[in-house]
């Protein structure tokens, strides 16, 4: 699967890796991973202020074909090489503009 849709908007941001595993309690309790390589990973919070609604549908096929972020996908960042991605659980919104158009955000970070 490849993600190949093009942002009006795009915000590229460091996050370090966590783990967040529930309690009983109902809390969730984070700690962060040691990773030889810095624990680092890269997010892109993607945009679009009037896309289309094929464009909303594609990326759509998408989000349902990877189980919402559980599988990966591949990515091609501006001026990079492509590298392996998954969508963040619950960062999929968009909204109707017009009959024909709709404004989205979603966000995807690296698979490591």
């Amino acid at each position: 699967m490849i993600l190949t849709v093009r942002p009006e908007t795009l915000q590229e941001r460091q996050i370090y890796r966590t783990i967040r595993p529930p309690a009983e309690s109902g809390m969730i309790h984070r700690r962060s991973v040691w990773e030889p390589w810095g624990g680092q990973l890269r997010q892109w919070v993607m945009g679009w202020e009037i896309a289309s609604v094929a464009e909303k549908d594609a990326v759509k096929a998408l989000w349902d074909q990877t189980y919402n972020g559980v599988l990966s996908m591949e990515y091609t960042p501006p001026n990079e090489a492509a590298t392996v991605v998954r969508f963040v659980e619950d960062t999929f919104e968009w909204r109707l503009v017009t009959a024909t158009s709709v404004a989205m955000t979603f966000t995807i970070e690296e698979v490591r």
